[in-house]
């Protein structure tokens, strides 16, 4: 959503970029000051920035109400058990200055509650995204297109589709990869002739490539929800999935598409056996899906339903 549709007196905006004490302590004075102007009854916080910030300023304002969304938990990542443990007693001391809790996937809000945060405080609001209003016609093509969108970094699991794709011996299946190295500088790219390196894209220019697709590829290490599924379910494609974090809420396998073990052999076999007229079932299957539980409309009603509460 575009900020130009509202008034300046009714928003503010934050610049800080970075997560330095400078950056830390901007970030406190502007949302101090923002509090201070507004007078609001009700504060969301996304992120867990923000609302470590946000509800350290907060705790002692009776008045307001906080409503936080981690946008995936941080002891959910990939980390030591030790580091899981020392998250997630952060998460219940903060939960004291929330009323609610956000969980985006049914994946969230259980490792919430094996992780001790209070149920009373938790609610189930899965993600969203808009539809299009004019999407790109769907284009016919040859062979088998897969498309990976995000950083080529180990959440990602980029590394592990580059070792499937080099051992896949079938010539119709093309790769393109949209995106680039955020936090691990140590990624390998790959040696095959079927992957193509696109950078990142505008929106229009992926939406524009999701057209001439089959399929969006997801071997996440770990995901708190997994908006890419959901937009490519949007545009009918099929989401061939690892089966960690949330993915496997949102796929059905089979039906929206296909759940592999997150290793490259795996993966690999599961690509040597794609048929395209299966990919195209699944795809129309997954734009159904889409329509019926991930549009935005859905999830905003559901989060205003919170906030009247």
């Amino acid at each position: 959503m575009s900020l130009e549709r509202f008034s300046k007196r009714n928003y503010r905006v934050f610049e800080g970029r970075t997560r330095s004490i400078s950056g830390v302590l901007g970030y406190f004075v502007e949302l101090k000051s923002v509090l201070d102007d507004f007078q609001p009854d009700v504060v969301h916080l996304h992120s867990s920035f923000a609302g470590f910030v946000g509800r350290i300023l907060l705790c002692t304002n009776r008045r307001v109400k906080v409503v936080y969304c981690a946008h995936g938990w941080a002891f959910g990542m990939e980390t030591g058990f030790a580091k899981k443990l020392f998250f997630s007693f952060i998460e219940r001391l903060l939960a004291v200055c929330s009323r609610r809790l956000i969980c985006i996937s049914s994946y969230e809000y259980q490792l919430a509650l094996r992780f001790g945060l209070p149920k009373k405080r938790l609610v189930l609001v899965p993600n969203g995204v808009s539809d299009l209003e004019e999407p790109p016609p769907r284009i016919e093509h040859a062979g088998i297109h897969l498309v990976f969108v995000g950083r080529l970094d180990r959440q990602k699991g980029a590394d592990i589709l580059m070792a499937a794709m080099q051992s896949v011996i079938r010539t119709d299946i093309k790769l393109t990869v949209v995106g680039d190295v955020v936090l691990d500088a140590g990624f390998a790219g790959a040696n095959a002739q079927n992957v193509f390196f696109a950078g990142w894209l505008e929106r229009a220019g992926l939406q524009g490539l999701f057209a001439e697709s089959d399929a969006v590829i997801m071997p996440s290490r770990w995901e708190g929800f997994g908006l890419v599924a959901v937009e490519a379910m949007r545009q009918s494609l099929a989401v061939l999935a690892s089966d960690r974090g949330a993915l496997p809420d949102i796929v059905e396998h089979g039906r929206t598409g296909m759940i592999f073990e997150l290793e490259p052999d795996s993966l690999a076999q599961l690509l040597e056996s794609l048929d395209k007229d299966s990919l195209l079932r699944m795809g129309r299957e997954g734009r159904r899906r889409f329509e019926k539980d991930f549009v935005a409309d859905r999830m905003n009603e559901s989060i205003c339903q919170i906030y009247e509460q």
